[in-house]
């Protein structure tokens, strides 16, 4: 079944991470032009959301997809976060993606640049959210490895400027999905619902649930939408508890290793950025449907980054 195949798909790009190695990541010209062709594709998205033109609409059973909102996904949420594991490769990477060229260093700002738009375009709450995280986080660090040489006023001319920004930030987001925070609208769009039902589903059909005989759908309950939103529960309710507990701690303790592992690498890579990249991940686990759990395309960098650290195993002091 389909989780048969998430597993196979998981345990692929972990293996082909672990056997490419941390230190092995090139981008040679073939990579380049693919890289021009996802920069073109990302700013046809973005011309999506500003030019009628430029918009395309998916008409998939019930649902009318513009592609100024969900790219090349079938969900909003789905692609930004797609774009933010890019974001975050590139961000890990770039130094050995790019070396010296100052051709593809390029291309890959303007990636990072493109993807940001695209996550904001695409009006996903956990997306946004997740970006804005990323970016104070990245500016946080870089300000304080810079601030032993800057004198007081320039901080301060900086704090204003922050508080400026985020002033416009917070007027830019009243106009999106962002504003349900504020005006106390149905945040979750009824998913917080569909979990109640969910548990209900679970607490019914504990052992084997209703895989293979019959697959449960939320429409029949009332909902817009067919799936639970949270990959474990979503998965419980078809293939039962017992068996998706085992895979949870499995997975689980991959995620751990990969990160005790680049706990004692640090000098190899961007830590900061890893255990964000790995938080997100895991995080929307709890507010999706599939997310990494999947083989959808995107989840391939969340497990190949963390094959990756298997690379680098040896050298950790195991207690």
């Amino acid at each position: 079944g389909l989780l048969f195949f998430s597993i196979l798909f998981i345990v692929f790009f972990s293996y082909f991470g672990s056997y490419i190695g941390w230190h092995e990541i090139k981008l040679r010209f073939l990579s380049t032009l693919v890289l021009i062709i996802i920069n073109l594709m990302l700013l046809r998205v973005c011309l999506a959301s500003f030019f009628d033109s430029y918009q395309h609409v998916y008409d998939i059973s019930d649902y009318n997809l513009e592609i100024g909102s969900v790219g090349y996904n079938l969900g909003r949420t789905g692609w930004a976060i797609s774009l933010l594991f890019f974001i975050s490769f590139i961000k890990l990477f770039k130094s050995q993606l790019a070396g010296l060229s100052y051709f593809k260093n390029l291309m890959l700002l303007i990636s990072i640049v493109l993807s940001c738009l695209c996550i904001f375009m695409s009006d996903s709450r956990t997306g946004i959210i997740f970006l804005i995280t990323l970016l104070i986080f990245w500016n946080f660090r870089y300000l304080k490895l810079k601030l032993n040489s800057i004198i007081l006023p320039l901080t301060i001319i900086f704090i204003e400027i922050f508080l400026a920004s985020s002033l416009f930030l917070v007027s830019l987001l009243n106009n999106t999905r962002m504003s349900t925070f504020l005006t106390g609208d149905d945040i979750s769009n009824g998913r917080f619902e569909g979990l109640l039902v969910g548990l209900n589903i679970i607490k019914d059909n504990f052992i084997i649930e209703n895989y293979p005989v019959q697959v449960y759908d939320l429409k029949d309950y009332g909902f817009q939408y067919s799936e639970i939103h949270n990959v474990w529960l979503n998965l419980m309710a078809i293939y039962g508890v017992p068996l998706i507990v085992l895979l949870m701690t499995f997975i689980v303790l991959f995620i751990v290793g990969s990160i005790r592992i680049e706990k004692y690498n640090r000098e190899h890579i961007d830590y900061g950025t890893f255990i964000l990249l790995v938080a997100i991940g895991f995080i929307v686990t709890f507010l999706e449907p599939n997310a990494i759990i999947s083989f959808l395309s995107y989840s391939s960098i969340y497990w190949f980054v963390l094959g990756l650290s298997f690379s680098l195993r040896k050298k950790v002091k195991w207690l």
